[in-house]
């Protein structure tokens, strides 16, 4: 696969983060507005707290920190390149893989006069499936176009450091932001399959925030320091070894040589 075609499936991916959240805003308003509604005779005062600053105004930051795998969740989002305009029948086909237990996608238009989408998913697996398997089998499916490939990542949970510097690229400011350690001391983020619990990763994204309430955050790895140390430690012992002299060698030449003396005398 190109690596244009690459990054754009790799954006996708982290696209889609962005709507289905924006979908679970969206459908906490309309719950929170059918119970402010209702004839529910319960008095209790809101939390003003819990509710973000109505006069405040939201900002987009980048958002960078150091930490953790914690735990690999039953989750991942696929994105692959296709020309068949049937989302259902895809989700459909995607759904009857065993070990899928739910599918939920969107068509994303890379050009307007492209007939190629680029078919972007979430999948639910079902408990100890073996996820790269079942998404090899979703890669050969012909729905795809196996030229351009296609790319997944898995969810994991990572734990919020104690404060993170916050960049707005549009204002050029930094903001130092610390997690509300009640509610967000655990956060989920995607990273490659081959990444693994207990291992140190970076992870990068943006984060919405109105005052100091999250409105959205997308955070996907970056670096996995644990596979790069081991890598580094990998390349540094071959370096090693082409340096070290051939011991062996040497003996065996000296020996050689022995003998073909003592073999002259006789």
């Amino acid at each position: 696969m190109s690596f244009l075609n690459k990054e754009t499936i790799v954006k996708g991916l982290g696209l889609l983060i962005l709507v289905i959240m924006a979908l679970s805003m969206l459908a906490g308003a309309f719950l929170m507005a059918d119970s402010r509604n209702s004839g529910s005779t319960n008095t209790t005062a809101p939390v003003e707290d819990s509710f973000p600053d109505s006069t405040a105004t939201a900002f987009t930051y980048d958002i960078t920190f150091d930490s953790n795998v914690l735990k690999e969740l039953d989750s991942a989002r696929f994105g692959a390149m296709t020309s068949e305009i049937n989302k259902a029948g895809i989700d459909s086909n995607i759904s009857k893989i065993e070990g899928v237990s739910k599918v939920a996608s969107l068509f994303r238009k890379t050009q307007v006069d492209s007939n190629v989408w680029l078919y972007l998913a979430e999948i639910t697996f079902k408990k100890g499936t073996d996820k790269k398997e079942i998404i090899a089998k979703i890669s050969d499916l012909n729905f795809f176009d196996k030229t351009q490939g296609s790319d997944a990542m898995k969810y994991i949970t990572i734990k919020t450091p104690d404060f993170v510097l916050l960049h707005n690229q549009d204002l050029n400011i930094d903001r130092n932001f610390s997690f509300d350690t009640t509610e967000m001391s655990t956060v989920s983020a995607l990273v490659p399959l081959g990444t693994m619990p207990s291992n140190e990763i970076t992870v990068s994204g943006q984060i919405r925030l109105q005052g100091k309430t999250v409105l959205s955050l997308e955070l996907m790895e970056s670096i996995n320091l644990t596979q790069q140390k081991q890598w580094e430690e990998i390349m540094k012992n071959i370096q090693i070894d082409s340096n070290t002299p051939k011991d062996a060698n040497v003996l065996t030449d000296e020996n050689t040589k022995t003998i073909q003396i003592a073999s002259d005398t006789n």
